[in-house]
């Protein structure tokens, strides 16, 4: 059968040396299509948790954030291990799952447990997931300066330059550190509010 073969392929040549040619060119087709990385991505499925506690020292934000977060996250599926870091009014979590894992659906898992614990959080620190990138992705640091007014500094960036960041091809996020954040605070006088026949209810739905 094998020699059949041999002798059918010897007198179709012309064949032979076409698919030959074809064999070739998608083989040079597919060296310019192929994907060539300097640095190629093999870290593990990960998903970070971030939480602004303005205001709050390491050891606030480590045993009040922190501590709350990493234990409820060592039980997912799949979870490979569990890393945190504290800084000054900033908890990081970074939830590392196996290759086998899939980011959004990890992403869902991450967010489903937040739920269970975030009313054990100090009152303001509301935990979100960081951007879908690794950590092979370029991070650039940067300051403001030219004013000695921390909140005006910390309205410019959130209001101008992220949004404006944002916007450039390739930025995956942009996380805001330091400054005051601008809020509104309203005084309540029960008295006149009484006056009007009103409840408490009734001006936070207004606002």
């Amino acid at each position: 059968m094998g020699l059949r073969f041999f002798l059918w392929l010897q007198e179709r040549r012309a064949i032979v040396l076409m698919g030959i040619a074809l064999l070739a060119a998608a083989g040079v087709l597919s060296v310019f299509r192929v994907a060539v990385d300097a640095f190629p991505d093999v870290s593990p499925v990960s998903v970070t948790i971030l939480t602004e506690a303005p205001g709050m020292s390491p050891l606030e934000v480590e045993q009040q954030i922190t501590n709350t977060i990493e234990p409820v996250m060592n039980g997912l599926p799949g979870v490979r291990a569990v890393r945190s870091k504290t800084l000054f009014g900033l908890s990081s979590v970074t939830v590392v799952f196996d290759s086998h894992s899939e980011i959004y659906r990890a992403r869902t898992m991450v967010t489903e447990r937040l739920g269970t614990v975030s009313s054990l959080l100090p009152a303001g620190a509301s935990p979100v997931l960081g951007a879908v990138s690794t950590p092979t992705g370029n991070i650039f640091r940067y300051t403001l300066e030219g004013s000695s007014d921390l909140m005006q500094l910390r309205t410019i960036q959130d209001w101008v330059v992220k949004r404006a960041l944002l916007t450039t091809p390739g930025v995956a996020a942009v996380l805001s550190y330091g400054g005051y954040v601008k809020s509104y605070s309203v005084v309540v006088d029960p008295y006149r509010l009484d006056g009007f026949h009103l409840s408490l209810r009734d001006v936070v739905r207004a606002l």
